[in-house]
């Protein structure tokens, strides 16, 4: 089974046309290529995105595994993808989640996939601008120490904890 979900891989081929266009464009991405690209300074990150899924994304997408990094990839909007670059990218074999016009539950299931890597591991490292991300692992994480009733999640996380647990209460 393919670990992707997008509209039309038939807009692959037109989504590669734009993304070199666009590499002439994004000179700062494509000067971190060249200086990094060898050296592989990502090797065994685990990077989760949700970012708008557009033709610069997709560039941002293929900067960060030629970099080393292993990426899955959700759009953080319904309504702003771009089939033809998440058609392209799903093409290249990176997951990617994301199609125009995705159902709220889509939205999320999207999400949830972004953030599940092979083997039962999750990210190291979510690039997130609208926040939905950090808060689906943030509410994964408080459901995990609820249902435990223990600390098993790094300290680092508990601070957040509370905080959900306060906006919780708050709109209740």
């Amino acid at each position: 089974m393919a670990d992707y979900k997008v509209a039309d891989m038939s807009l692959a081929d037109y989504g590669r046309r734009e993304i070199e266009i666009a590499e002439k464009e994004m000179p700062g991405l494509m000067a971190v290529r060249e200086k990094y690209g060898k050296t592989r300074p990502l090797d065994g990150m685990r990077v989760t995105g949700s970012l708008h899924m557009t033709i610069q994304t997709a560039v941002l997408i293929e900067t960060l595994v030629e970099l080393g990094a292993d990426v899955r990839w959700a759009s953080c909007n319904i309504f702003s993808t771009q089939d033809h670059a998440a058609a392209t990218i799903a093409k290249t074999g990176i997951p990617v989640f994301a199609w125009k016009g995705e159902s709220l539950k889509d939205y999320w299931w999207c999400t949830r996939n972004a953030l599940s890597f092979p083997g039962g591991k999750g990210p190291n490292l979510i690039v997130d601008d609208g926040g939905d991300a950090t808060l689906m692992v943030g509410f994964m994480l408080a459901w995990l120490r609820e249902r435990t009733g223990s600390l098993l999640i790094p300290v680092l996380f508990h601070n957040m904890i509370n905080e959900f647990s306060f906006m919780i209460e708050m709109i209740k």
